[in-house]
């Protein structure tokens, strides 16, 4: 699931370029608690039968930790600064507003402390043979920026979904709402996620999908150090995934948890 997110994530704060002045500097993007995502109630059962499958879909959620927005999203200074935009797509529209406080005019160097904040609204965009419906909010905010290395103290991001969509003729379509937010502070990421999605994999039927515990990935580490992640579907039915220090635990309807070491993942 989370590769199609994390496309969302740099298409949301890439796909548009940034304007000097608007937001405020040196803050911090809204948590989810501060969003107040409201899941949408589920309707599609997760059985025994149908269990390992979910699981082995929403094992994608461990890339979100992967997400490096600063090497992704950052890179921009150099794009020609506006505020609104309309795209025509093939049919449709997309249209952008960005606000930021993001680089110095004086140098065009990002500000030490900044932020870019960037709303997409399709309507009926085709892109690619990709139709896009909804819209696709994404906050940005880092401190201690270095010109000399390009590098930053601290960046963190918030990405909103609202009745968003998408719909290919191979895959069907797929609806996404809810949010992801995280932090990466050094060499740590923090990322934490509750979302509302159905596909075609679920008969266009309502999942949802939410971190417990904030998943945890460090640099220099191959795989996640922390976090767990839940997949409600309906009648109180459940994946429970949880990172252990040798892979993960996953849990169907509250059964015995079956572990799934990090060197078999691909294989699960």
């Amino acid at each position: 699931m989370n590769r199609f997110l994390v496309g969302l994530v740099c298409l949301a704060v890439v796909g548009c370029s940034p304007e000097e002045g608007g937001s405020s500097a040196g803050s911090s993007a809204p948590s989810l608690a501060d969003l107040n995502v409201q899941l949408k109630m589920p309707s599609f059962e997760i059985t025994d039968d149908n269990g390992s499958s979910i699981a082995q879909a929403g094992l994608g959620s461990v890339e979100l930790a992967d997400v490096d927005l600063p090497d992704r999203s950052l890179p921009i200074q150099n794009r020609q600064l506006r505020t609104t935009s309309t795209l025509d797509c093939n049919p449709g529209t997309l249209s952008s507003t960005v606000t930021s406080n993001d680089i110095d005019a004086s140098t065009s160097e990002f500000n030490i402390s900044g932020s870019h904040k960037t709303v997409n609204l399709f309507d009926n965009c085709t892109l690619f043979g990709v139709e896009l419906n909804g819209q696709i909010t994404a906050d940005l905010y880092w401190t201690g920026y270095s010109a000399a290395t390009n590098d930053f103290d601290s960046t963190s991001f918030a990405v909103t979904f609202v009745n968003y969509s998408t719909s290919y003729s191979l895959t069907g379509e797929t609806s996404v709402d809810g949010a992801v937010s995280g932090a990466v502070i050094g060499t740590t990421t923090t990322t934490d996620w509750a979302l509302s999605v159905s596909s075609s994999a679920t008969n266009g039927e309502i999942l949802t999908s939410e971190t417990t515990t904030s998943v945890v990935k460090n640099d220099d580490d191959t795989y996640l150090s922390a976090g767990a992640w839940i997949i409600n579907g309906a009648n109180d039915t459940s994946v429970l995934t949880t990172v252990v220090p040798n892979g993960l635990e996953i849990s169907i309807n509250g059964g015995q948890a079956t572990l799934v070491a990090w060197v078999d993942l691909e294989d699960f």
